[in-house]
């Protein structure tokens, strides 16, 4: 006898979406009125800001009066805020803060819930899995609160710990750019899933991608990762051509930070963080390779919450459990959602700052909640194997 889980109707799911967009503004909100505690400012827009947001908008107020003129940071998040600073006429960035806030905060989260529950029906073909991956979404940034909110140091100026920073940063509440780098890599990977799960591949859909892939990297520049596991996995599924293009595409919207660096910074590889003298300026050198952050990074969280190392070896299993079951699927699958979860991982925890600003793996945590997902559903069909033949005695 069949007893397969029932699976709920698409009515419901686009139900919970719904209902999920609903709690994130009521989230915000919430947040909006220092609840839980954020030491927010301006009447409840201004939350904590570590001062890029300021390099931010000096590029993108010089776009806005059609210049270019040297900075730290990639052309992809001023090239976003220049519209809001021409339209507005701001002087400074708490000029625009009202608008990029309610864009970041509550139009991106909700989208990203969406596209992070169309990325799981993609994936597992149950709306009940996929609207309990959008769910966990949601509310993530709550549960590392739960857990990690006191995580030091402390930082009596600001009135935060680095728990509390962090947390904002995953609440998408700052004027910075890892919101919209997020949202693009979260539709770069729902768009990747749609062209390989059908047979017909309309070139507009090939275009998008390359597109969007490629302004996430201009973005952020470490995201051009992501198009590398896209494009890789475009060659394995499809074919040739259709990676060739989507890399072209990608490679011509990402043209546009290599011709800057050649003007501004001298080389068209040599990004901001090397061409500034700042504490940035090593960032991604073989000097700044330091093999100790994995260590410090476990050091850090026994000392500030020592019941948490407990749950690092069940979140190793948990890992690899996941990949098993999305590997005994879709060998293919399982190599690209590892490959997009440890891009990130390994590439920022290996540098001098990665280990302690997490809002650098936002894009990292789709995958990771599908691999989560993956490794329950793995116990429970072993489970099952176990124990039905006992049964049918």
């Amino acid at each position: 006898m069949n007893s397969a889980p029932r699976d709920i109707s698409k009515k419901t799911f686009w139900l919970i979406l719904c209902a999920l967009i609903l709690a994130r503004i009521i989230v915000v909100l919430l947040l909006m009125h220092n609840i839980p505690y954020t030491n927010v400012k301006e009447g409840g827009w201004w939350f904590y800001h570590g001062g890029d947001e300021q390099c931010y908008f000096n590029l993108a107020k010089a776009i806005s009066k059609g210049k270019l003129v040297p900075e730290i940071f990639p052309l992809g998040y001023p090239l976003f805020l220049s519209p809001f600073i021409y339209f507005s006429q701001a002087n400074q960035i708490k000029d625009i803060v009202k608008p990029v806030f309610f864009i970041q905060a509550i139009l991106f989260f909700s989208f990203a819930i969406v596209v992070i529950a169309l990325l799981a029906q993609e994936l597992f073909q149950s709306y009940k899995i996929s609207a309990l991956c959008a769910a966990i979404f949601t509310f993530h940034p709550q549960i590392f609160y739960l857990f990690f909110h006191q995580l030091g140091p402390y930082y009596p100026e600001l009135g935060l710990t680095r728990g509390n920073m962090a947390f904002q940063s995953l609440s998408w509440l700052q004027i910075i750019s890892d919101p919209l780098s997020a949202i693009l890599v979260y539709f770069s990977f729902f768009l990747f899933l749609i062209i390989i799960n059908r047979k017909t591949t309309p070139n507009a859909f090939l275009f998008l991608l390359g597109a969007v892939a490629g302004y996430s990297a201009l973005v952020r520049v470490p995201n051009i990762f992501i198009v590398g596991i896209i494009v890789l996995g475009l060659l394995l599924k499809k074919g040739l051509k259709e990676a060739a293009r989507v890399a072209l595409i990608a490679l011509l919207v990402f043209s546009l930070q290599l011709i800057y660096n050649q003007i501004y910074h001298g080389f068209f590889l040599r990004f901001g963080q090397q061409a500034f003298p700042t504490d940035y300026q090593n960032l991604f050198s073989p000097s700044s390779l330091n093999l100790g952050r994995w260590i410090d990074i476990f050091q850090r969280a026994y000392f500030y919450v020592p019941i948490i190392i407990c749950f690092f070896p069940l979140f190793l299993t948990l890992i690899i459990l996941g990949l098993e079951y999305f590997w005994e699927k879709d060998k293919t699958i399982a190599i690209l959602l590892g490959l997009w979860f440890f891009s990130y991982f390994g590439f920022y925890t290996l540098f001098s700052l990665g280990g302690i600003q997490f809002r650098y793996f936002i894009p990292a945590i789709p995958p990771l909640i599908f691999i989560i997902i993956g490794s329950l559903l793995w116990v429970s069909q072993k489970l099952k194997t176990f124990t039905t033949p006992s049964l049918k005695e």
